[in-house]
């Protein structure tokens, strides 16, 4: 995942994008603005998709998006 490196979310808090308690998009608002400056957002969600990872945000999607 060398595309972390690049990635906007480095260093955030990761409850913003993992939160306990999915509430519809409102519990996504914030790790969404975060990927929406991001460079890898493509890469993310690429990775998210290729994996099959159900949790989180990705890419800019959380998901439900994803699914």
């Amino acid at each position: 995942m060398q595309f972390l490196d690049k990635a906007g979310c480095r260093g955030k808090d990761t409850a913003v994008f993992f939160p306990n308690n999915w509430q519809g998009h409102a519990s996504s608002r914030t790790a969404k603005k975060i990927c929406s400056t991001c460079e890898v957002t493509h890469q993310c969600l690429q990775y998210a998709l290729e994996n099959e990872i159900h949790h989180g945000v990705w890419g800019g999607l959380n998901p439900y998006e994803r699914a």
